[in-house]
């Protein structure tokens, strides 16, 4: 029986290779793998309703608080006062999903990754918009 010898270095290689290859192996042979998907871009209301938001209109020294009110009505938070607005929404770009092992077959799951968003726009004592 011959017996072959590696040297150290030769060892950490195959370490360095058979490691990460194993482990790869194992997370999906055994279970679930979770993976991030970009997503085109969704907005939702304060109420969960999908919304198209468009804050092009803010423009500071000449935009009204009233057509500040009007146009983000969806996501006025009801807590401004006459020298503010807040408004208040979800965002999401990005998905999480998962699929089981191999011989499971793909199986999805997961969802959208929401993200809360806030606007405050400063109304000066003329009622324009000032930041």
């Amino acid at each position: 029986m011959l017996l072959r010898v590696h040297s150290r270095p030769q060892i950490i290689l195959l370490h360095a290779i058979a490691c990460p290859l194993a482990a790869a192996f194992i997370l999906v042979s055994s279970g679930c793998v979770i993976v991030p998907v970009r997503l085109p871009t969704q907005t939702k209301d304060i109420s969960g309703n999908v919304q198209n938001l468009d804050f092009t209109f803010l423009k500071a020294g000449s935009t009204a608080r009233d057509e500040v009110a009007k146009k983000l009505t969806p996501i006025d938070t009801h807590t401004s006062q006459a020298d503010f607005f807040w408004g208040r929404w979800e965002s999401s770009k990005w998905a999480v999903g998962g699929f089981a092992g191999l011989g499971y077959g793909a199986v999805a799951g997961g969802g959208r990754v929401w993200g809360a968003r806030n606007i405050f726009v400063s109304i000066d004592q003329n009622g324009i918009v000032s930041n």
